[in-house]
């Protein structure tokens, strides 16, 4: 009764007040889901919503009709340049957030994620997205192939980390290769630890290298039809590792996951199995899975004691023969600890146009930024990824941002309480297409 009474005194004061047939339009379109906990779905048109944040439930496709790019008319076909936007996969259902926008002069045509926008000229209104909600990822397929000739598209999977399973090629593989062992061979995912992963789908090579990685051996292969690249991954928690394994004596077949710094000082028993007082920071470099002065997160096997232990030379670092002892360890896999924290600036990458990167970052609304979506490379990261709506203020997550050429201008918006600076031309840019909290 509460919520009928508070409709009934809205209805009353607009039509007190008096009450345009825009406005009518809008209050019937959102008065029709009021009783759904979802987004509306998305509408034919924006036209009715001009000057508002709305939170539309759209379905990517790839048919509408669109002009502009970031910034489209607001007739352009919702669902159309949700896909065109990055924002939403063709399929896909998900939720939005776009901004209704005044109408500009212009609306450029460009070509993105196998959609052409058309452009115009003078229109009354406009919109660009905000955000959008993303479903959980989905469990990655058995390979690649499906996704064969989406060229530079980016896809997030869910993963179990293998030692099963073929792969060919080293950091680029062929898309037919399995991406739970290729996320292992990259250094990205620990055997049997379950992680999100980001991949990029690349054209077909002419060759594909054969290296051992993380204690897989992957194949060559010659000119193949497609690849892929793994560019990220959600990282595991991770102590510093102790001096030695010592204290897990007895826990035999227990994995268990540590940050370590690669050394070579200290005493180590054995070659590939070590004796459990065997100094860890140093069997890491001796078993070939971390470079001195090198930081990584590595899993261990606890295992029982040995007969003997063999003395090897591996890896610059020469372990010591022993006899019987009473407990052991080997390791079983290594990959990449967090990403670096983002830098003041992208200054430095600017020109490596195309290329993505990984950064930590923490919520933040201090700092300067110019433009929307696509912000100058001396933008802050930290912000910008607030006023992107990937993150809230003081909450850390992984995002990934790709470099862009400099452009003409860059427009002045307020989103998720930031509200950014307008620029002319500049030199570089970046855009911020995806972010893992954690």
């Amino acid at each position: 009764m509460k919520g009928i009474a508070i409709l009934t005194l809205v209805l009353i004061g607009l039509v007190a007040g008096g009450i345009t047939p825009q406005q009518n339009e809008v209050l019937k379109y959102k008065l029709k889901y009021l009783k759904s906990a979802s987004a509306p779905p998305a509408p034919a048109t924006l036209v009715p919503f001009r000057g508002n944040i709305h939170c539309f439930e759209v379905t990517g496709r790839t048919t509408g009709k669109l002009w502009g790019s970031d910034m489209y008319t607001d007739d352009s076909d919702l669902e159309t340049a949700a896909v065109h936007s990055g924002f939403v996969q063709p399929d896909e259902t998900t939720t939005v957030t776009v901004k209704v926008l005044p109408g500009q002069k212009s609306y450029p045509s460009t070509s993105r994620h196998g959609i052409t926008s058309t452009s115009y000229g003078s229109w009354d209104g406009s919109y660009s997205f905000i955000s959008a909600t993303k479903p959980p990822a989905m469990e990655a397929p058995l390979n690649l192939v499906d996704y064969r000739g989406n060229n530079s598209e980016i896809y997030t999977f869910t993963v179990i980390g293998s030692q099963l399973g073929n792969i060919w090629g080293s950091k680029i593989y062929t898309d037919d290769s399995h991406p739970s062992k290729a996320c292992v061979h990259s250094g990205y995912v620990l055997p049997n630890v379950t992680s999100t992963i980001t991949v990029k789908i690349l054209p077909g090579q002419s060759s594909y290298t054969s290296t051992t990685r993380n204690g897989i051996t992957s194949t060559s292969y010659g000119a193949w039809h497609g690849s892929y690249e793994i560019i990220s991954a959600t990282v595991p928690p991770a102590p510093e590792a102790p001096a030695n394994l010592v204290a897990f004596r007895g826990k035999i077949d227990d994995m268990l996951i540590f940050t370590v710094t690669g050394s070579t000082s200290g005493g180590i028993w054995g070659s590939d199995i070590y004796t459990d007082d065997s100094n860890f920071a140093k069997a890491a470099v001796h078993s070939g899975f971390v470079e001195p002065n090198e930081t990584k997160i590595v899993m261990v096997k606890i295992l029982p004691g040995q007969s003997s232990y063999a003395s090897t030379n591996e890896n610059g670092v020469t372990s010591t023969s022993y006899g019987a002892w009473h407990g052991s360890y080997s390791i079983v896999g290594a990959i990449k600890p967090r990403a670096p924290k983002a830098p003041a600036s992208l200054v430095d990458l600017r020109g490596n146009i195309g290329e993505i990167y990984t950064f930590t970052v923490t919520g933040t609304t201090s700092g300067n930024i110019w433009g929307s979506q696509i912000y100058t490379d001396d933008s802050d990261l930290h912000k910008a990824c607030v006023h992107g709506g990937f993150i809230k203020p003081g909450v850390r997550a992984t995002v990934m941002v790709k470099i862009l050429p400099g452009q003409s201008s860059y427009p002045s918006t307020t989103e998720n309480g930031i509200t950014s600076t307008s620029y002319g031309s500049w030199h570089g840019s970046y855009s911020i297409i995806g972010a893992v909290v954690g």
